[in-house]
């Protein structure tokens, strides 16, 4: 199962330490450079989630939207929303900036 790095669930020392060497990992990876139908909306409905929970908001002027839902899915298509999305691979595991993914 994926699972999904934000700042709720994990520290910035080990996202900092994911990040430094992202670009030369992220040539390396096996899986598909694409976004599943199950990954986009657990991502869509965390972000959404946050939304309502007060989180900042990536896009202008939200208030044209109804619901955070509505907002999250303008993020995704703006490619707004900063997730890391953690996929198994064999025995270890390729993490993916949701920017990258199609």
């Amino acid at each position: 199962m994926e699972e999904y790095l934000n700042e709720e669930n994990s520290s910035n020392e080990d996202i900092s330490v994911l990040m430094k060497d992202y670009e030369k990992n992220k040539k390396k990876y096996k899986t598909n450079p694409k976004i599943t139908k199950f990954e986009k909306t657990r991502v869509l409905s965390e972000r959404a989630n946050q939304i309502s929970n007060g989180s900042i908001i990536f896009i202008s002027n939200p208030e044209k939207y109804q619901n955070s839902y509505q907002i999250a899915i303008e993020e995704y298509n703006q490619k707004k929303i900063p997730f890391i999305i953690k996929r198994k691979y064999g025995n270890s595991y390729e993490y993916w900036k949701l920017i990258d993914l199609q």
